[in-house]
C-alpha cells in the first residue's frame, strides 16, 4: 500500500516531512509518495517543477520508502487527483489536511474520487472531520473511505516560509538550496 500526499510543496517544510513521520507511526505503509503539483497548475508564484522536485529529494534523502513523484510534470493540463489515482496500479491512500476535506467538492470529478478511492486526514486546529464527513450531502455515503488521524500540532506552512525565509521553517539543505538558487526572493 501506497500513501500519497500531494502538494505544491513550495518549499518543502519541516511540517511536511513531519506529516510523512505522523502517519508513519500510526499506518502501515510500503512506500510514501511526494506528488508535486506542476506550474500548469493554477498556483501562484510556484518556483519550477526541477526546484521543488530537487528540494523534497534534498530533505528526503535518507529516508527508503519514500519517493518523490514526477508525473504530474509532464502534463500540458492539469488533469486532478482522481486521473492520477486511477493511474496507479497498487492500493492508494490520498493524504489530505482539515482543509482540503472541505475543499474537497471543488477538486476535478469529486464524486468519482471519493466514492473509488480512499484517503487519509490529517486533523488540524480541533476540526470534527468525522462529523463535517457524517453530514456533507456527498461525502457521507463514503464514510468508511476516509481516515481520520487526529494529534498533529505543527503549524508551519510553505507561505511562511516565503514571507519571512525563517531558517527553522524548512530543512538546512533546503535552506541551503533556495539560497544557492536566489528563489523566493534571494537572501533577507
Amino acid at each position: 500500500m501506497q500513501i500519497i500526499f500531494g502538494g505544491s510543496f513550495n518549499p518543502p517544510t519541516i511540517a511536511h516531512l513531519e506529516i510523512y513521520k505522523f502517519v508513519k507511526e500510526r499506518i502501515n505503509f510500503d512506500k510514501f509518495v511526494f506528488l508535486p503539483v506542476s506550474t500548469v497548475y493554477h498556483k501562484n508564484n510556484l518556483v519550477s517543477n526541477e526546484d521543488r522536485y530537487n528540494m523534497l529529494k534534498l530533505m528526503t534523502q535518507n529516508y527508503d520508502d519514500i519517493i518523490i513523484s514526477r508525473d504530474e510534470f509532464d502534463d500540458k493540463k492539469y488533469l486532478g487527483t482522481y486521473h492520477y489515482l486511477k493511474s496507479q496500479k497498487e492500493e492508494s491512500f490520498f493524504l489530505i489536511g482539515s482543509d482540503n476535506l472541505r475543499d474537497l467538492e471543488t477538486w476535478i470529478e469529486f464524486e468519482k474520487l471519493v466514492s473509488e478511492f480512499h484517503f487519509i486526514v490529517i486533523s488540524r486546529d480541533n476540526s470534527d472531520d468525522e462529523s463535517y464527513i457524517k453530514h456533507h450531502h456527498v461525502l457521507k455515503n463514503h464514510i468508511n473511505n476516509f481516515i481520520i488521524l487526529k494529534g498533529f500540532n505543527i503549524s508551519i506552512s510553505s507561505s511562511e516560509f516565503r514571507l519571512t525565509h525563517r531558517k527553522k521553517i524548512v530543512d538546512k539543505k533546503v535552506y541551503d538550496y533556495i539560497e544557492e538558487k536566489h528563489l523566493y526572493g534571494g537572501t533577507l
